[in-house]
Order: C-alpha cells, then structure tokens, then sequence
C-alpha cells in the first residue's frame, strides 16, 4: 500500500466564507504552500489560523528524514464555555443500506461553499467542544464515512491518542517520521502501540469556517483521491482496526492527525 504521508491542508481564506482552493497538480513535494488571506505567498513555513493551506499532490513513496521538532503554532483546545454543545453524531447508515461499491462522492458542497459528509451531521458547529468531544466527533466522521461501504468501525486507542496529540505540535509528519516512520522502526513495521500509518490534515480561514470545517473539508478531500491510494486508502483500510486521533480546534477551524494500526 503507498505510504500516506501527504499532507491534505485545505484552503478556506476566501472573504466570502469558507471553501477550499485547488490543490497544485503535480506538486512533488510534501511541503503545503501556504496563502495569507490576501492571496499573498508565506515564507515562514508556519500554519498558524487566519492562513489558506493548499493541499499538494501526493509524493511519491516517503524516504526517511530527520523529521522536524520545531513546533507549529496552534489554537488552543478545550477552552469553549459552558454549555458544551451536543457533538452526538447520527448513526452510520443501517447495515443494509451501505455498498461496498460506493466509490463516491461522499461529501456535498454547501452554498457557502463548505464541504460536508454527506448524511452526517447537519447541525451548527456551536461551540468548541473538549479534547474528548472533538475525538469523539472526529472518530465519529472517520466511521460513518467507512460505513457508506460496509466497513467496520474503528477503535479509538489510547496509546495511539498519545502519539497523535503529540504530533499536532509538530510541523507536517515531523513527528510521525521522528518517532515512527524511520529505518530504525523499519518505516511503520515496529512501532509503538502497533501504529504504522498516518493522516494528517487541516482546514482554518479568517471568515465563515467552524471547528466542523476542519474536521470535515480535509476528510472530504482525502476522499477525492483514488480509491485504495494514500489518505483515502488509510481511510478505507480493512488492515487497520484502531485509530488515534490529536486535534486542536478554534471557532475558525481545526488541525488533526489521525494514527492508524492493526
């Protein structure tokens, strides 16, 4: 299977609300280009909120690197007030109504120019939720979208919780590549907690985009690709069976990683 180490970071910048911009066909690197909201290119490689991140095409097999340490600036997680807002998502679809030939699409645009799971969650975004709610509804998307084809669901794990918190303070699969993919851990054969894979993504705009957003336009995206190739084919993996998931969210967005093993 081609290793997913691509990162899908979606541009939502856009004044009148939030909607992702193309990716740059052909692009070979795994570094995203990085558009302030005036549309101008960023050279201080960061991917703080209030910045458009357009989604590069997928590189060819990763080679080890000495991943990166330097943190990248994030918004804070948990610090929504009270009440919290019901992150409850609906159900997958009934065992009989899923198709294991289902190829697409699985996300609607909406006429503001979101991209949403189709059939999962039509409520407002509301408040940010905890770190546990945030998991809980990231997992929750991850699931009903493996349902649309019959999938089994997968099982968040808190080892793999562990590594995928720690990543999001990392640049992109800085950390995946420090502690996991790398000659010593055989590049996802021997690592901790059994974890081999990685999908990383993020979607954050200065107007019109929500906490939901940032968990749902990166998915939406990774599920554009070719079926049973990078992102899309960690997603719809019948190997992996558990699931850690980091996430930081703001009101304008959110910025996960989801560590994927047997």
């Amino acid at each position: 299977m081609a290793h997913a180490r691509v990162l899908v970071l979606v541009a939502a910048a856009l004044a009148s609300g939030c909607s992702e911009s193309p990716g740059r066909p052909g692009a070979g690197s795994d570094t995203g280009v990085l558009l302030v909201d005036g549309g101008q290119p960023s050279t201080d490689g960061s991917s703080a909120p209030d910045r458009a991140i357009i989604t590069p095409a997928p590189p060819p097999p990763p080679q080890a690197v000495d991943g990166g340490t330097s943190p990248v600036p994030q918004p804070d997680v948990g610090t929504s007030p009270t009440p919290k807002p019901d992150t409850s998502a609906p159900p997958p679809p009934p065992s009989g109504s899923c198709d294991p030939t289902f190829t697409g699409p699985f996300c609607t645009k909406q006429a503001s120019g979101r991209m949403m799971i189709t059939g999962f969650d039509g409520k407002p975004a509301g408040a940010v939720p905890t770190l546990d709610g945030l998991r809980k509804y990231s997992l929750d998307a991850l699931n009903y979208i493996r349902a649309r084809t019959c999938l089994p669901p997968l099982t968040m794990d808190a080892c793999l919780n562990k590594h995928a918190q720690e990543a999001t303070n990392y640049g992109m699969h800085a950390y995946f590549q420090k502690m996991c993919f790398n000659a010593a851990h055989g590049y996802g054969k021997t690592c901790d907690c059994g974890w081999a894979q990685e999908n990383y993504g993020a979607s954050y705009a200065s107007q019109g985009c929500t906490w939901k957003d940032g968990i749902h336009t990166p998915l939406c995206k990774m599920m554009e690709e070719p079926k049973g190739a990078g992102h899309r084919g960690n997603i719809e993996s019948t190997k992996w069976k558990r699931v850690g998931i980091g996430i930081k969210a703001s009101s304008s967005g959110a910025l996960w990683a989801h560590e994927f093993a047997p």
